[in-house]
């Protein structure tokens, strides 16, 4: 997918996006956010905020900055931060792949259900880890293959449908070392098969 396509998908996704996906992804996203320890003045950057389903996780002492790249999805999470007063929040409509942050101005990054919808998830790794500060944690919460056994090989066979709906059914969790050099600490899912990773890596700015 291209960043056209991307942007056009979700934008139709965005009326009906919580009802689908809050279900599945709350939970995760609770959880990824507690394991990253936020400190008082921590500032988060948030990569595919959404509609926001995340953002009344953060904790009030640290600035989030909230960023996607489709116009209507950000519509909503606009509507979230004025309903809950998440006055800590700022959206900004911008390319994951091509963030106008300056280096190392982050605490940490959250990557919420986005590594395998980008185009070009090496380019989303090199802008985060040069975002990101030395020693901070990168959260990635996402569905991944495991690369063997049948259901990695129905994951592939269903690829096609899957891309046409938004997303990369058959991303390899094995690439996250193997292709973005990331510093693994810990990976957690709610559920023993559950498809939903929950990994926290450290940027070691390799």
């Amino acid at each position: 997918m291209n960043r056209q396509q991307v942007v056009k998908i979700y934008s139709r996704y965005a009326p009906f996006y919580d009802l689908l996906f809050s279900p599945f992804f709350l939970p995760r996203l609770r959880l990824g956010i507690e394991k990253l320890g936020i400190r008082e003045g921590d500032r988060i950057l948030e990569i595919g905020t959404g509609t926001g389903l995340s953002l009344p996780f953060y904790p009030p002492y640290c600035r989030v900055f909230a960023v996607d790249v489709t116009r209507r999805m950000l519509e909503h999470a606009k509507r979230r931060v004025t309903r809950y007063g998440l006055s800590h929040v700022t959206l900004w409509e911008m390319d994951g792949e091509k963030l106008t942050f300056r280096d190392s101005v982050f605490d940490h990054t959250v990557l919420p259900f986005v590594v395998n919808v980008v185009p070009h998830p090496k380019t989303l790794f090199e802008e985060v880890k040069r975002v990101t500060k030395t020693y901070g944690k990168i959260l990635i919460i996402n569905h991944f293959s495991n690369g063997n056994g049948m259901l990695s090989r129905l994951e592939r066979l269903l690829s096609p449908l899957f891309l046409k709906l938004g997303w990369k059914i058959d991303f390899p969790f094995a690439a996250l070392q193997s292709s973005f050099s990331l510093s693994i600490a810990e990976t957690t899912k709610m559920r023993r098969f559950d498809p939903w990773f929950i990994v926290t890596a450290i940027n070691s700015k390799r």
